[in-house]
């Protein structure tokens, strides 16, 4: 399975590719139509392609199982996944059992999450494959047991098959302004269609549409009338629960949602398709009419969470004559739930103000899917279409029938906004010209009337498209499904005025250009991180600021290091390249034990490589020394981290020195937290302190003339303790003597035969050259005896 990640946001939803395809002749690969509503329209934090990956999987059948006679919680089975001889594996679910059609991975494979398999000993008896669970197929984080596939499944086929892995699912994160008609496949849909030049394909089914205010076995009555502007209902006698047909258990296990039954997925299926939350209730558990009003002081209810509620009088609910049955627009009452003895259901849709939906979410720290889309507004002329739906469907599947007209209390129609503007307006606003007929056929692609008189346009705006409310919203339309990258770049004639810039402000500025000629690309991530980044670097949570009031658990703490970003940011660039380069300048958030952090800005970055194949610690160093030179620092030392964290790769860290002061770290990044993150690489990782660049830095440069006079070359190898570091080595060389050593660089270090245990020869060439003369080869090797006193001082011995 493939899984192309793009970018982090909170507003997430699952589109299926192949449920698309249903409403819109789409011409275009997922992986295209990924780019082009990135483009245009909105983000696609990631795209998975089903059944990629899966090549070596394939149908088994269990034969035999017997326990591991050396672990408790291990079974011996046999599969057979074809004609010869079972495969013997050793299997820690506890779900497996003899006769089952399970997928197995055969010798060679590499999954989704990573792992290879190989013929290897656990517990002392070989294993020649793998029964997988979700996880291990990247289908989701589920690993305690194993993926039972139906029993017609044929022995040996490609498992992807038998589990109906041929879709494709975005993950799309959606702004407020759009989820009014983003958060539905049919919006999206239409979306798709304005982006390939394609037709909605609308089904010409007959949905019921005859309306009254009230029926013999239904009556509704709404209270607050500015929290709910839109109440549709219908019953639906003589239904049969049962479980779900498998096409529409398939449609929600591909956005997520588990099949319950018929009725309740029923209503899923026609949220996730118009975009429109709908409930059931058991008619024969209601006592009279339907109410909408604001809770009672004191009252409760009990939801479908099997969680009592205490209500406000703010908060608005569905209620009999006696009691809530709903927490309106958030979650049902468990009393009047659907059950498997139910006979008779009401299907409710509504509209609901969606600041009040809020805040009631918010109070009771519950949410759910409704509402999820009813806190962003939704088109109030969605309830009827989505309650003829919902009847059709139950007629289909449960057998019911809806003799009673559908009860619409809709008290203030919606109608739709007329937009007039001058078209040479477009032009003026873009700076491009676009041809009226091309725009015409863009707005109509997205479910808007045009009408041309010569230059005035009048454009009639959908009642979904609740964020288009003016000329220039229009005109926005037309510019993003043109394409924002066709509008060119002029330089504005705008007198512009120098500004006067502080030292950190230039050398930030300096140092991401440098990172940019260096080949690196910058990155941009939020300062916030869950508890799940943080337990995945291995960190404490103790030591992050937490806020009071997180937009969601993924920003619940300030990072204390701007490595959390860029290995996240490997993880998602690992899935389609092999290697790259990506830099942040941000500022990190460090404990003080006062109410305040102490904010840090920090440039960071990190270089990762599938096939590594020289030491990315040094790569890596090679680019800071290039970086620090560049303002002023000729030498920078590099200390071992004593108690790095976690995520740094124990031994190849190190702290970065300029002028004495401590001003980064850099080293590889432990392979575990790489693994966390889903990064498959390798990956080293840098991070500097601006502010403390800035206070080293010289502001002049000091220039030198080239020493035209020769050189003379000695090489030494010396014996050392395996404790002695090169950094102190390199520093006793140069001080023996500064006037004629120019420069000391290592070339080699041996261990092994012919030393003692616990020593290192360490072999490095010495340059020599005067000033003011040509040196003699008997004052280079003066200088030289000088500094094989200096080494016996710390026991350095001369290598025979």
């Amino acid at each position: 399975m493939t899984k192309l990640k793009y970018w982090n946001n909170d507003n997430k939803m699952k589109i299926s590719y192949n449920w698309l395809k249903e409403y819109v002749d789409i011409s275009v690969t997922p992986e295209k139509l990924a780019e082009l509503f990135t483009m245009h329209s909105f983000e696609v934090e990631s795209l998975t392609v089903q059944g990629k990956g899966l090549e070596n999987v394939v149908v088994g059948e269990v034969l035999e199982k017997k326990k591991h006679p050396d672990a408790d919680k291990l079974n011996l089975v046999k599969v057979k996944v074809n004609e010869g001889e079972p495969l013997e594996i050793v299997c820690g679910a506890p779900n497996i059992d003899v006769g089952q059609k399970v997928p197995v991975a055969l010798l060679g494979a590499e999954l989704p999450c990573g792992m290879k398999i190989e013929k290897r000993k656990v517990r002392g008896i070989y294993s020649c494959g793998m029964v997988c669970a979700e996880d291990e197929l990247g289908l989701s984080d589920k690993h305690s047991e194993i993926i039972v596939l139906d029993k017609d499944s044929k022995i040996g086929m490609p498992a992807k098959d038998a589990m109906g892995l041929d879709d494709a699912i975005f993950e799309i994160a959606i702004l407020p302004n759009r989820a009014h008609d983003l958060l539905s496949h049919m919006g999206v849909a239409r979306e798709a269609g304005a982006l390939t030049n394609a037709k909605l394909k609308i089904k010409n089914e007959k949905l019921r549409t005859e309306t009254s205010n009230s029926s013999e076995s239904l009556k509704v009555e709404i209270i607050d009338e500015d929290l709910c502007r839109r109440y549709s209902a219908a019953i639906v006698k003589g239904i049969e629960i049962k479980p779900s047909p498998k096409w529409l258990k398939k449609r929600l296990e591909s956005v997520g949602v588990r099949s319950i039954n018929n009725i309740v997925d029923i209503t899923n299926y026609v949220m996730f398709y118009l975009g429109q939350p709908m409930h059931a209730f058991d008619a024969d558990k209601l006592n009279g009419k339907i109410i909408v009003r604001k809770a009672k002081k004191g009252e409760k209810i009990l939801a479908l969470d099997d969680k009592e509620y205490e209500l406000s009088e703010n908060d608005l609910v569905i209620a009999d004559e006696q009691k809530p049955i709903a927490i309106a627009g958030v979650m049902g009452g468990s009393e009047t739930a659907v059950s498997d003895r139910t006979k008779n259901i009401i299907f409710e849709s509504a509209n609901f103000l969606g600041v009040n939906i809020r805040k009631t979410s918010q109070r009771l720290k519950l949410s759910s899917e409704s509402s999820y889309r009813f806190e962003r507004e939704i088109d109030p002329e969605l309830t009827l279409q989505a309650i003829g739906m919902a009847i059709a469907l139950t007629k289909e599947l449960a057998g019911g029938e809806a003799i009673e007209p559908i009860v619409d209390a809709y008290l203030k129609p919606v109608s739709n906004k007329k937009i007039s503007f001058d078209y040479g307006r477009v032009e003026k606003l873009l700076g491009i010209s676009i041809a009226q007929e091309k725009a015409k056929e863009i707005l109509e692609g997205l479910g808007f009337a045009v009408l041309q008189n010569g230059e005035n346009m009048e454009v009639t705006v959908p009642t979904f498209r609740i964020d288009v409310e003016r000329a220039n919203d229009i005109i926005e339309e037309i510019a993003r499904i043109n394409g924002y990258e066709n509008i060119p770049e002029v330089p504005s004639n705008v007198q512009m005025r120098s500004v006067k810039q502080d030292k950190e402000m230039i050398l930030e500025k300096g140092m991401r250009l440098v990172m940019e000629g260096l080949g690196f690309t910058e990155a941009y991530n939020y300062s916030f991180l869950s508890e799940r980044d943080i337990n995945g670097m291995g960190l404490k949570k103790d030591d992050h600021y937490e806020l009071q009031n997180p937009l969601s658990d993924d920003h619940r703490f300030l990072r204390t290091t701007l490595a959390f970003g860029l290995i996240k940011n490997a993880g998602l660039n690992s899935k389609y390249r092999d290697n790259f380069r990506i830099f942040e300048v941000g500022r990190e958030y460090l404990m003080t034990g006062q109410d305040l952090p102490e904010e840090r800005k920090v440039l960071a970055a990190i270089l990762a490589d599938k096939n590594a194949k020289t030491d990315l610690f040094y790569d890596l160093k090679g680019k800071v020394d290039v970086l620090l030179r560049k303002f002023g620092f000729e030498k920078a030392i590099y200390k071992e981290i004593q108690s790095p964290e976690s995520f740094w790769h124990k031994g190849r860290s190190a702290e970065i020195a300029a002028d004495g002061k401590i001003v980064g770290r850099l080293g590889e990044i432990n392979p575990m937290t790489l693994n966390f993150f889903d990064a498959g690489c390798r990956a080293a990782y840098f991070e500097l302190y601006v502010v403390d660049v800035v206070g080293l830095g010289r502001d002049e440069k000091r220039y030198k003339q080239i020493n035209r006079l020769p050189s003379v070359q000695l090489d030494l190898a010396i014996v050392f303790d395996e404790s002695i570091k090169w950094d102190d080595i390199r520093r006793i060389i140069m001080k023996a003597d500064n006037a004629l050593i120019r420069n000391v660089e290592t070339f080699d270090v041996y261990r092994g035969k012919g030393l003692e245990k616990g020593k290192k020869s360490v072999a490095f060439r010495i340059t020599y050259q005067a000033q003011d003369r040509t040196l003699k080869d008997e004052e280079a090797k003066a200088v030289q005896d000088k500094v094989v006193k200096e080494l016996d001082k710390i026991g350095g011995k001369i290598r025979n």
